[in-house]
């Protein structure tokens, strides 16, 4: 297996659509500040049909210029697509994904290349840390009690899996993948054995980064978490809401169980959650949470919107 050999060089790459300025250099800042100590690191940005002219901005082309980024332009919509446009123009057999809202650790780099070192069966390795930095306003509720809804995760221990699912494998942000991975992935996106585009525009549609985990299963390799892979996930104002957060669950279950589908089709038609349950977990929640009447309401919309986007999948025409 390829991992025996002993790796110091990586891609990483960043996806992105209309990003705004300040966070996006605080993101190139981040991988340009990595202590690498040896290792060689190739830079990537992937423009994803923005429409912002985001490129034209003095400081980030000051910056992506002096430091020897390459600037990939994807006029495909969809977060699938810039992916394999990024990783198209790569040297190096291992990838790492940072979104344009993803702030790493300065050692970020170094611990995954030693993990990878470390673990020759690991085909994916992800943050085990990720906090989250609300950047505007919104609302405080959401700042408070939803940091979850935004990849929050705090795992203390190297973690391993080749189950279907674990509720460690990790989530888009900070992800990397071995570079013959992801091209097995690529050609059964581009042939249309699997078809979730991620992010487009706009949209919240997901669930690329699930069907990349599964190609990793399938072709014999590990999912694992690291607890030193630590990173910051960026929030806006205009994400802080419940409205937000509802939309995003739905959607994010919709596409996880349609990706699920493509790989486990048995698994996937599901029963759908009846009232009585909807009853059952009211009950649990005001016992949780008693007299926090706010917390309820919030709780079980997020839970609710996570049915609906399952219902919505398994109801689809």
């Amino acid at each position: 297996m390829e991992g025996h050999i002993q790796m110091n060089r990586i891609s990483v790459i960043i996806c992105t659509y209309n990003p705004s300025i300040q966070p996006l250099l605080r993101v190139i800042n981040s991988i340009q500040n990595q202590k690498l100590e040896g290792i060689s690191i190739e830079k990537i940005i992937v423009d994803n049909n923005s429409s912002n002219q985001f490129l034209a901005d003095t400081n980030l082309k000051s910056s992506l210029n002096t430091n020897g980024w390459k600037i990939v332009h994807e006029p495909r919509a969809g977060l699938s697509y810039a992916r394999i446009a990024g990783v198209n123009h790569t040297t190096n057999d291992f990838i790492l994904f940072v979104d344009d809202d993803n702030v790493l650790n300065e050692n970020y780099v170094q611990h995954l290349i030693r993990h990878y070192n470390e673990h020759p069966q690991a085909g994916i390795i992800g943050a085990g840390k990720i906090d989250v930095e609300f950047t505007g306003g919104g609302d405080e509720y959401i700042k408070k009690y939803f940091k979850k809804a935004f990849q929050y995760r705090e795992f203390s221990t190297y973690l391993s899996g080749n189950a279907v699912w674990e509720n460690f494998y990790p989530p888009g942000s900070g992800i990397s993948i071995r570079k013959k991975v992801f091209n097995v992935f690529a050609a059964n996106f581009i042939h249309g054995k699997i078809s979730l585009t991620g992010r487009k525009a706009e949209s919240l549609s997901s669930g690329e980064d699930a069907q990349m985990i599964w190609t990793t299963l399938q072709v014999g390799f590990t999912v694992d978490t690291a607890p030193d892979l630590s990173l910051i996930h960026l929030i806006p104002e205009k994400r802080c809401s419940l409205s937000y957060i509802i939309q995003l669950n739905q959607s994010i279950a919709y596409s996880f169980y349609k990706g699920q589908a493509e790989f486990y089709p048995d698994l996937t038609a599901g029963k759908k959650a009846g009232l009585l349950y909807f009853w059952k977990r009211r009950i649990q929640l005001w016992m949780k949470y008693p007299f926090q009447f706010k917390r309820i309401r919030y709780e079980f919309a997020y839970e609710q919107a996570w049915h609906k986007g399952h219902v919505q999948f398994v109801d689809k025409p």
